[in-house]
């Protein structure tokens, strides 16, 4: 997820692991533009 300068919130990709999650993040915000970004866990449609 994102927020920008003017606080507004958007998905910017969805992936199926923390780990790319997490790596995704460190990317994006090496970039160095006002947004913040962050990981928004959903819970898996999967039957247990």
């Amino acid at each position: 997820m994102r927020t920008d300068d003017n606080a507004n919130e958007a998905e910017v990709k969805s992936v199926t692991s923390r780990c790319e999650a997490e790596a995704l993040v460190r990317v994006y915000e090496a970039r160095g533009h006002k947004q913040s970004y962050w990981i928004l866990d959903v819970p898996s449609l999967r039957p247990h």
